[in-house]
């Protein structure tokens, strides 16, 4: 479990101001929320009126006490309310109080924000603030020698930072990276605390031991992070202000136990915590639901489950008492696995069930943030539980009405939590020829790299399944060769070669890795699968709309940046576009808001520009934003508006990737256009040729004139003909192109 770090040096100043600390330290152990909340406002009162009569001590570290109890009232609202307003109004009053003028405040202050913006599901924000944070204090550490406090204080601001970058690699399913954080924070730490004995230092491994343990729970093969912990626990005296932060690393430990089977040893840990926790009824809410959740799990790992039955009730009864966000979703998840283990499948699949209900129901209310910054939740393993007990039940209907539900889960939270319309899983069939392919993770990543798999084909009239097995996908696979990508085409694709034969049309709707794979390039008979059938990739989200998909009426719209590239690419694509009386509108845009006007009211739109994303691009792969020179359109500004073209084509690279992180919330450009209307997007996955970029462009825009309006057949005729035009050396470019429709 992750852990609130709280400071835990007193105040220094008159009495009145420590009395006042050790009240609110008090009410913190109390869990009493309120009273820490007003204790806060009086403390930073009376340690303001001691700055006011000793102005010249101000330096740098010097508001550090004035700071500390407006954090924690950051990280009360924020960790432990999960209130996503009053964490922010944290956050500002932090700023209003001048505590950015202290240059050492401003690292935890830009880490504070990246822990607001992951509740609103803003990972690009998120991650700036704590690059900026990170090079803001690199800077303030070279201004004290080697080994000062302070240069101390900035490199563990440095780690801290990593390791919230490293719970967001364990949320996106990011194994590389993730195993890259946690070694780069773990060596930061070494050189500030050599002797492992410090208690921030502990908190900050123990969050990345938490990292580990998350995605390793939501079937990412992952290090194992014993060592790691066991190095925090060592940090942590036996006082009462580490005595929580103990415990929680030895639950934490317990659990890395079970992961790795090894039953015995968690039951060690779950001894060590009895033993140091005189009255077990004291522990926080939150660490008892946890320490609970992993005695259940180890009668099961000792196969007498049947021996949890009270912890069980009693993870139900904090679950009912409302105070541990997602409670009932930890007890119901539970209760699944439990009754799994028993051989109470009805029982378990009710269990399941309810736990799927949770998750869904959390939506409009302040939990959203939670499931937001706890979005291995929303793919978690009693999803993936549950539909395989439908589907060994062969009950395909419920597995896929499960599977549809969750892979739309994060995107539909990240829509509600901006504040848009409410979107709806899609639940609605194929139409006439058309055949659907969905494919879902079954299981977890084994140590071989593989994981087992199960695919739908679902027509108008008929569901049929398949399992298979598949080893680790690799991020680049759309640069695979046709023998590289035979494997997959006979596992994905061989299945359900009857329903592809028999199709107009093919819907992919990946899961998690597959969206690395580039099914319309996937060989099929004598060719490529796109020679065969027109194929695109879905959303999974109801459509806006049954308004008929042919190209509605209208001037197409034109957009381009201000390099001669761009604009030369504008000039073929308006040619192309120019039939009859149709006359496309060509603009250079000089504002966001004039674009978001002008797109609005348009019915199709090229942008032929540059896309732009965060620094962190090994995490976050997608751009999001589009550059045009003076300005950039964001995909919160795209969020923001009323409406999107029917069709959105972005020539620009890396506008279309859709993998792990789409599942886990992130919203790129692709999914913030087809979440504002579009019915169609068209980019690409990575940096692609600018003459292939504009050749396809120009072949497709022809090609869907001829077509006379059916985009999936435009497109499917674009790409025949340029496969014959490219050579070799650039089809690894053609492949990375892709239509996305919902």
């Amino acid at each position: 479990m992750s852990v609130i770090l709280l400071a835990v040096s007193l105040v220094a100043g008159p009495s009145e101001c420590e009395a006042l600390t050790t009240a609110r330290k008090k009410a913190y152990d109390n869990d009493d929320y309120q009273r820490c909340y007003d204790l806060i406002d009086q403390e930073v009162e009376c340690i303001t009126r001691s700055y006011q009569l000793h102005p010249s001590a101000k330096g740098p570290g010097s508001l550090r006490s004035l700071c500390l109890p407006l954090e924690v009232g950051f990280d009360l609202a924020h960790r432990g309310e999960h209130d996503p307003e009053l964490a922010r109004d944290y956050l500002r009053r932090y700023e209003d109080r001048g505590c950015l003028d202290d240059p050492l405040q401003r690292p935890r202050h830009r880490t504070n924000w990246a822990q607001y913006h992951r509740t609103q599901l803003d990972d690009p924000q998120a991650l700036r603030e704590l690059r900026q944070g990170e090079a803001e204090a690199r800077i303030a550490s070279s201004l004290y020698k080697e080994g000062d406090p302070q240069e101390l204080s900035m490199l563990w601001s440095v780690a801290n930072s990593m390791a919230v970058r490293a719970e967001i690699a364990a949320e996106l399913r990011r194994a590389d990276d993730l195993r890259e954080l946690v070694t780069e924070a773990s060596d930061l730490l070494e050189s500030v605390d050599p002797t492992c004995s410090e208690p921030r230092v502990g908190g900050v491994l123990n969050l990345l031991g938490w990292s580990m343990l998350m995605a390793h729970d939501a079937g990412v093969e992952t290090d194992d992070p014993t060592d790691l912990l066991k190095s925090a626990l060592s940090t942590f005296a036996g006082d009462r202000d580490n005595l929580r932060l103990a415990n929680n690393t030895r639950i934490n430990l317990a659990l890395a136990a079970l992961q790795h089977r090894s039953p015995s040893e968690a039951e060690a840990w779950i001894q060590e915590i009895e033993r140091s926790e005189r009255w077990i009824d004291r522990l926080p809410e939150e660490q008892l639901m946890w320490l609970r959740i992993v005695e259940i799990r180890r009668t099961i790992a000792d196969g007498e489950p049947w021996r949890s039955a009270q912890w069980q009730d009693e993870l139900e009864r904090v679950g009912e008492r409302g105070r541990v966000p997602l409670g009932r979703w930890y007890a119901q998840a539970t209760a699944g696995r439990r009754l799994e283990a028993m051989g109470r499948t009805d029982a378990a699949l009710l269990a399941y069930q309810r736990a799927e209900d949770e998750l869904e129901s959390s939506r409009p209310d302040t939990t959203a943030a939670v499931l937001a910054a706890r979005r291995q939740l929303t793919f978690s393993d009693s999803t993936r539980r549950l539909v395989v007990l439908h589907h060994r039940r062969g009950d395909d209907e419920s597995a896929l009405r499960v599977v549809r539900a969750a892979r739309s889960r994060a995107l539909r939270v990240a829509d509600a939590t901006r504040g848009g319309p409410s979107s709806q899983p899609n639940t609605d069939r194929p139409r006439g020829d058309a055949l659907r392919l969905i494919y879902f993770q079954a299981s977890g990543v084994a140590e071989d790299g593989s994981s087992e798999w199960v695919g739908f084909a679902q027509t108008a009239g008929a569901l049929r399944s398949s399992n298979f097995r598949l080893p680790t996908v690799r991020s680049d696979l759309y640069r695979a060769r046709e023998e590289e990508l035979e494997p997959f085409s006979a596992e994905l694709l061989g299945p359900f070669s009857d329903e592809i034969e028999a199709a107009r049309s093919v819907e992919i709707l990946a899961t998690g890795s597959l969206h690395h794979v580039p099914f319309h390039v996937l060989p099929w008979r004598d060719g490529q699968l796109i020679k065969h059938v027109p194929v695109t990739y879905g959303l999974d989200l109801a459509p806006p709309s049954q308004e008929d998909r042919e190209v509605p009426p209208g001037a197409p719209l034109v957009l381009h940046g201000s390099e001669e590239g761009l604009a030369d690419e504008a000039d073929a694509v308006i040619e192309a576009l120019q039939r009859g009386d149709t006359v496309p509108v060509r603009s250079s845009p000089k504002s966001a808001e004039l674009l978001r006007k002008r797109l609005g009211e348009a019915h199709i739109a090229h942008f032929a520009v540059h896309g732009t994303r965060t620094e962190d691009r090994r995490l976050l792969r997608s751009d999001d934003r589009l550059h045009f020179g003076g300005f950039e359109l964001s995909r919160d500004a795209i969020l923001d508006g009323e409406a999107a073209p029917w069709l959105v084509y972005l020539s620009a690279c890396q506008s279309s990737f859709a993998d792990a992180e789409t599942l886990s919330g992130g919203v790129g450009l692709t999914q913030a256009f087809l979440l504002r209307g579009a019915h169609y997007v068209i980019g690409a996955v990575d940096d692609i040729d600018e003459e292939v970029a504009k050749s396809f462009a120009v072949a497709f825009y022809r090609a869907l004139g001829d077509a006379q309006g059916e985009l999936p057949r435009a497109w499917q005729r674009a790409y025949i003909d340029m496969l014959t035009r490219t050579p070799p050396s650039l089809r690894p470019d053609l492949q990375m192109l892709r239509l996305y429709s919902r």
